[in-house]
């Protein structure tokens, strides 16, 4: 009497897993390969077991010999070079994004002639080809313009990525000039992985992003007895 029970909650639903557990376990064939706290478990889960499986495991994709670039954009000399991608305060993404986490898209180039007038753009797609959203340098308020040459780096930082669970297609354009030069349409693919992104257990099963918002009453009157 006076004790509490420990109840074994058995689940790949890291939403409810989140929801539902102070502290998890992780098992991989057989082993226990992580104990602590659920959302360190889920951290350690998306960044490292979960990636191993879906993905090449690296944060770093090669955009000069990217055969996701369109036969239109094919310059003798490939202007985009790299992709790397990063999250959770600049780790390299080598695994699963958790909904909403945020993403930093670090985008390579070289930009052959000088020019002031350089954009870059991050596309996603869903896995029927279905365009979710683009984020776009030309997007960004009150820029400043100088004029460049050489290799470059522009840096897309994405503070909460809204999408719902699922795999997603990640282009890359360059625009010089407002024309764009360079193309890789499926530069990369992007894993999203389920977590409890609302705090109740609860995530939508239709649509394609997840939105904070609230619910109130205007006013708020209980039915007399």
């Amino acid at each position: 009497a006076g004790r509490g029970r420990t109840v074994l909650f058995v689940s790949h639903n890291l939403a409810a897993v989140e929801h539902l557990c102070q502290k998890a376990m992780i098992l991989h064939e057989g082993k226990l390969v992580f104990n602590g706290t659920t959302k360190e478990a889920i951290d350690y889960y998306v960044h490292s077991f979960n990636g191993a499986e879906q993905s090449s495991g690296s944060y770093t994709v090669d955009l000069s010999k990217g055969a996701g670039r369109l036969k239109g954009y094919l310059p003798v000399r490939p202007l985009l070079q790299r992709l790397e991608l990063f999250t959770d305060s600049g780790k390299p993404m080598k695994g699963g994004l958790a909904i909403g986490a945020s993403v930093a898209a670090h985008i390579h180039f070289r930009l052959e002639e000088p020019t002031s007038k350089i954009d870059c753009a991050l596309a996603f797609y869903n896995l029927l080809g279905q365009h979710i959203f683009t984020a776009h340098s030309a997007y960004q308020p009150d820029r400043p313009e100088c004029e460049r040459m050489g290799n470059q780096t522009f840096i897309c930082d994405i503070p909460s990525l809204p999408l719902v669970p699922g795999e997603y297609v990640v282009g890359v354009g360059l625009v010089i000039d407002h024309m764009v030069v360079d193309l890789v349409e499926d530069a990369t693919r992007l894993t999203v992985i389920e977590t409890d992104y609302y705090r109740t257990g609860k995530l939508p099963k239709e649509g394609a992003i997840v939105l904070k918002h609230n619910w109130y009453f205007d006013n708020f009157e209980l039915l007399k007895p």
